[in-house]
């Protein structure tokens, strides 16, 4: 299985060369994974800058998020990376902030020929990858010893043992059919450990097989899937993909998922709603050689009755169709 990672990229051009001592600069809020994120720039004096990623998020759950990220400041079409680090969100945090100080700079040189800042302001760039989401929504089943009498099988991931009932995970998933024995010795529990999977990801997955409402959410649907994947769990897919076409997502994405997991019916209804040439440039960012065949051609039959859209990519791509 693999591994649960959410990656993206947060940036923004500050307009900085006005700036005041004290004076904070923010960039609009961007939705990842179900979580409002957004850069803040402050400049504190003469010699410290002060760059900073932000949770704008409020949830009633004591919930937390991993991370890992680096800052890239961008100056004359270079990368320099200032740092790498982890990081936690916390609920109880009041600011939700996790920032890096450009520091031994004064202000002058930093807006000087040779500092970062191009005619166009200052780019930054936040590579984030986030390894764990806890307690993004509450709890709505429980698996743990209380749950024993109604089990007749563990699953341990993690840390984390959960008591399930294996007829429930054999119906739904062929993998776990094939690693629970037919008939347990009398008297024995069969138990068995999950690797590459997160606990909170796991008891999503259990929520869902077990018809627990409310389940999924933009936070978990690609982690969720992700698991049906490597779980054989078909049953995942349909009511992901439902969430997936009535969500507020961006276009782009729920694509990038259809492709991925070869959810047709909401790759098709993205491909009808595409209207502009920027947001086909965005459904095409990866290689459209490797795009699922079904999508790939609905795409192009799409943009031929629409030929001011065409892109060079797409067109490119009749040749490999046919």
């Amino acid at each position: 299985m693999n591994k649960e990672g959410r990656h993206f990229i947060l940036e923004h051009c500050f307009p900085v060369a006005n700036m005041d001592v004290g004076e904070t600069k923010k960039s609009p809020v961007k939705k990842f994974f179900g979580v409002p994120w957004s850069l803040y720039i402050k400049r504190e004096d003469e010699d410290h800058t002060f760059i900073s990623v932000r949770v704008e998020f409020k949830k009633r759950t004591d919930w937390t998020i991993d991370y890992e990220c680096s800052v890239d400041v961008s100056p004359n079409d270079t990368h320099k990376t200032l740092k790498n680090k982890q990081f936690r969100f916390k609920a109880s945090h009041k600011s939700r902030v996790a920032g890096f100080k450009l520091s031994g700079m004064r202000w002058s040189s930093f807006l000087g020929p040779n500092g970062y800042v191009t005619s166009a302001g200052l780019p930054v760039k936040f590579d984030i990858t986030i390894r764990r989401m806890r307690r993004m929504k509450a709890i709505l089943k429980v698996f743990d010893e209380t749950n024993i009498q109604f089990s007749n099988a563990t699953v341990e991931v993690e840390e984390t043992r959960f008591y399930v009932d294996k007829f429930i995970l054999k119906t739904h998933s062929p993998f776990f059919f094939k690693q629970f024995p037919v008939q347990a010795e009398e008297g024995s529990i069969p138990s068995l450990k999950l690797h590459d999977v997160t606990s909170d990801v796991f008891q999503d997955f259990l929520e869902l097989i077990y018809n627990e409402s409310g389940v999924i959410q933009e936070h978990n649907v690609e982690a969720l899937l992700v698991l049906a994947a490597s779980l054989e769990a078909s049953v995942v897919f349909k009511p992901c993909e439902d969430f997936l076409i009535t969500s507020e997502m961006d276009l782009p994405e729920k694509f990038r998922l259809a492709n991925r997991f070869n959810l047709l019916e909401l790759g098709y209804l993205v491909i009808e709603r595409v209207d502009s040439l920027p947001l086909l440039k965005d459904l095409l960012e990866d290689d459209i050689s490797k795009m699922n065949q079904e999508l790939r051609i609905s795409l192009i039959k799409r943009f031929m009755e629409e030929p001011p859209l065409l892109h060079n990519k797409v067109a490119s791509a009749v040749v490999v169709v046919e």
